[in-house]
């Protein structure tokens, strides 16, 4: 496989603060659940984290596999663009933090695909005037006021490598962050949260919730789009090998857990291809780098897929496959 080349590549709404980022009305606290109501109907990837999350502190794959992903669902691409302004999030409560992603590109040299995506933060109500400081910090490190459905919001831009990036910050209620890289995605959002929408994203009749543990530190579900597939790099919805995906036209969507010992995960590949398994080896497994995973057959057409990479090598190689996997391909 060519992975190397990019990897190594019923619920209850809660509405949002119209007064924008200067919000400071109590409000019911939102949980997991609600922030996933808030993703429009056609997000594929849903990557939870549960806090607490501490944007202050610094976490690699290599010592703290389930740390490093919170990290990276928390602050997105600007938490690495703008680390600074970040890490005046340093002691706040984050009690959770969720992504809902979609239309996963190439980039055009190396680093990060591009994708359109919202991350959902959810503070304690007693870190309003910690938000208060990081907000008022991205004004000053030269983001633009503007307005999205309705709610103010910060707009900054950053170039990474040879990618243009831009992601909008809202505090949509006075205890919860968005920051999303599409407008159109963060509107849909704002727009559900406050008023609700037809749908939903990851219905409990997908067959992904099955394989993943909600007791886990990170877990996460992918359901496969055929939407936009063309173009995503890591989509296995096409006869074509391209950089960060195994082709399986019948492939049906991937769930995953982290947490417990450094590296430990638990992933299950659902097709109802009878070569599932082999795709998922050439996927998962690189003996080379130290990633060497169990594979099993599940009973519902899936397959397992575990382990606990022993070696620094083997766990850098897990993060990116796993990232990679959830559509989130890195180039190097």
């Amino acid at each position: 496989m060519k992975i190397m080349r990019a990897l190594v590549a019923g619920i209850v709404v809660v509405g949002v603060a119209s007064a924008g980022h200067r919000a400071s009305a109590q409000s019911p606290r939102i949980d997991i659940a609600n922030a996933i109501a808030w993703l429009p109907s056609n997000t594929e990837t849903l990557i939870v984290a549960k806090g607490p999350i501490d944007l202050g502190e610094t976490a690699d794959a290599l010592s703290d596999l389930s740390g490093h992903l919170a990290r990276s669902v928390a602050g997105g691409p600007l938490g690495d663009a703008k680390g600074d302004v970040f890490r005046l999030l340093s002691g706040a409560h984050i009690r959770f933090a969720v992504e809902g992603s979609r239309a996963f590109r190439a980039p055009r040299g190396l680093g990060l695909g591009p994708y359109e995506g919202c991350h959902i933060l959810a503070f304690e109500n007693v870190d309003g005037p910690v938000i208060d400081r990081f907000m008022s910090a991205l004004e000053t490190a030269g983001a633009a006021a503007t307005r999205v459905a309705g709610v103010e919001a910060m707009l900054v831009k950053w170039r990474a490598e040879e990618d243009e990036w831009s992601a909008f910050v809202v505090r949509a209620r006075p205890d919860v962050i968005v920051i999303a890289t599409s407008e159109r995605m963060l509107s849909d959002v704002l727009e559900r949260a406050q008023r609700g929408g037809a749908g939903r994203a990851f219905p409990r009749s997908l067959q992904e919730w099955a394989g993943v543990d909600t007791s886990a530190s990170v877990w996460a579900i992918r359901h496969y789009l055929r939407e936009g597939g063309r173009s995503d790099p890591t989509s296995p919805l096409t006869s074509e090998q391209r950089p960060a995906n195994e082709p399986d036209t019948l492939a049906v969507g991937m769930a995953v857990s982290v947490g417990g010992r450094p590296g430990k995960f638990v992933a299950h590949y659902y097709s109802t291809n009878s070569q599932a398994q082999a795709i998922a080896r050439r996927l998962w497994s690189h003996p080379r780098e130290g990633l060497t995973p169990l594979f099993a057959s599940g009973p519902k057409g899936d397959v397992r897929i575990s382990g606990a990479p022993r070696s620094a090598d083997g766990r850098s190689m897990l993060a990116l496959v796993l990232l990679a996997a959830l559509g989130h391909a890195i180039y190097i």
